[in-house]
Parts: structure tokens; C-alpha cells; sequence
């Protein structure tokens, strides 16, 4: 395991609470992104950590993909979507550069920043 993995897995247990801290700023988020998916879109939700993003879009869309490099925050993903019995959004512990085929979006929420190398991360995205 990896200092990025071991890092974000040591954070997972507290993540949401964090996440939740500024309500404001999520709803602003949320409402931004929903405007632009449509029903019949495969989403790829990057760096999905407990899939709070995920979660919430899931209604509005065909299917959501979220992957992480945490498996920690991976497992409270999907443990989230079965207690609250989402059922077209899926988990994979994985990169960017593991996924095959396409999707309509790829959100990368809060993620840019933290990335090693943007322009190939860029590159595979497009």
C-alpha cells in the first residue's frame, strides 16, 4: 500500500464528518453538477472516497462508477449505497488508468490538486 493509500484510508472513518462541515458549499456543489446530467448518463465519479457525491446523483442518472485508491473508503461506499439500496452505482478500489470504456461524465470532485501527474490524468480522461 502506498503513502496516498494508507493516508486516505486512515481518513475514512472521519471523512464525512469533514465532508458535512461546510453544507453550504456541498449543496452549491451538488446542485451545479446535477445540472448537468442527464437520465441516460454512465457516470465515472474519480476519487469518489465515501461516495457522498455518488450516492446523491445516483436518481438522476442510468449508472454511476465510483472508484478510489482507499479500499477503506471503497468499503464505506458501498456499504452506504446497499443500506440506503442504491442499486446502479457501483465501487471499485482503482485508478483512472485502470478503467476501460467510456462515460458521458467524469467528476473529479475536490481532486485536481492532490493529483501527481494532471496532464496524462487529463489525457486519459478525455
Amino acid at each position: 500500500m502506498n503513502k496516498p493509500e494508507k493516508f486516505w484510508d486512515r481518513s475514512a472513518n472521519g471523512y464525512d464528518r469533514e465532508e458535512m462541515k461546510d453544507r453550504t458549499l456541498r449543496t452549491k456543489i451538488l446542485e451545479k453538477v446535477k445540472k448537468h446530467l442527464r437520465k441516460q448518463d454512465d457516470v465515472l465519479d474519480f476519487g469518489c472516497a465515501t461516495g457522498i457525491l455518488a450516492n446523491e446523483i445516483a436518481a438522476d442518472v442510468h449508472t454511476v462508477h465510483g472508484i478510489d485508491i482507499s479500499p477503506k473508503m471503497i468499503q464505506i461506499a458501498q456499504n452506504k449505497a446497499r443500506e440506503q439500496q442504491i442499486s446502479n452505482v457501483t465501487y471499485a478500489r482503482s485508478t483512472v488508468f485502470d478503467e476501460k470504456g467510456t462515460f458521458d461524465v467524469i467528476l473529479g470532485i475536490y481532486l485536481l490538486h492532490l493529483l501527481e501527474d494532471m496532464p496524462a490524468v487529463l489525457e486519459k480522461i478525455h
